[in-house]
């Protein structure tokens, strides 16, 4: 089974609105093909859009290219056996996307802020997501690749390029109906390549969902991340942790009539150290706060 989807639109340069979300001066062309295959979903998607359509001889203009393709599959359903008890195949699943976005016009230095050999842009970003999910009967597992590259081709921007990559895994338990603890870890690095620098970031995080009672729950989370560069010029170590409790509640009405309810208390904790040593100083910064509320929907 497969669906086709071709949209245009087009908003006009003076369009303004206080609650619809179209940005003005754009026309948009965009096509998209999903369909799915027993255990296997996929979609293909491409789309070009050109701002000042007007074609504003002293206004930039410029064009955006995507292309976008996702695949969704599970490995269980195509290779497991459906009489086994558990199933040790994962669900797996892939994103990819391109973004072009470049000028197609160049206004005059005399009419304009341009200055036609370094102000035009033309950037390519192409990003991708690789993961793999577990699930047993009371375990979870996760793990996530990530890649991104931003290319520039602006004159005079063309080595102010970057190239991420990052993994992270995921652990989910829940030691009791009403209980769930997660705990991730990732490392991100990212490559400069006009400073030659890598940009290294550690992150770690724990999150506990625990339904006390019917109309009680709690939820809290930790998390950590330590940011700093192959040159040793700057690092920092920021770390933060929420904790709340939720409980609903009905009040009594006339006759039957109830009105829901509910009370929530949050508190959050945030620190951030940073050590800057290319000019020597160090900061260190803690904030919290504390948030109640009432509501009751009448």
């Amino acid at each position: 089974m497969a669906t086709l989807t071709l949209t245009n639109e087009r908003t006009d340069p003076l369009y303004r609105s206080l609650v619809a979300s179209p940005t003005a001066d754009i026309e948009r062309y965009a096509a998209n093909l999903q369909g799915s295959v027993g255990p296997v979903a996929m979609s293909l998607g491409y789309s070009e859009s050109e701002d000042n359509i007007d074609n504003i001889a002293s206004i930039l203009k410029t064009r955006t290219e995507e292309w976008t393709g996702t695949l969704d599959a599970s490995l269980a359903e195509l290779f497991g056996d459906p009489m086994a008890e558990v199933q040790f195949w994962p669900s797996a699943s892939l994103a990819l996307q391109r973004v072009h976005q470049f000028a197609i016009n160049s206004p005059a230095t005399a009419i304009s802020d341009f200055n036609t050999t370094n102000h035009l842009p033309d950037q390519m970003n192409d990003s991708a997501n690789f993961s793999l999910n577990w699930s047993f009967n009371i375990w979870d597992v996760g793990y996530s690749w990530d890649y991104s590259k931003q290319d520039n081709r602006q004159t005079g921007r063309d080595q102010a390029d970057f190239l991420t990559l990052g993994n992270s895994v995921n652990f989910g338990v829940r030691p009791l109906d009403n209980v769930s603890v997660t705990l991730s870890v990732g490392r991100s690095d990212t490559r400069d390549r006009e400073q030659a620098l890598h940009n290294i970031s550690d992150t770690g995080s724990f999150a506990v969902d625990w339904q006390i009672m019917d109309n009680l729950a709690f939820n809290g989370s930790w998390n950590k991340s330590y940011d700093h560069d192959s040159n040793l010029l700057a690092k920092n170590v920021s770390e933060a942790i929420d904790l709340g409790l939720n409980y609903q509640f009905e009040l009594p009405l006339t006759g039957e009539r109830k009105a829901p309810g509910q009370f929530f208390l949050r508190y959050s904790n945030s620190d951030n150290k940073s050590r800057d040593n290319t000019f020597g100083f160090n900061t260190d910064a803690e904030a919290w706060t504390l948030t109640s509320g009432l509501s009751v929907n009448f």
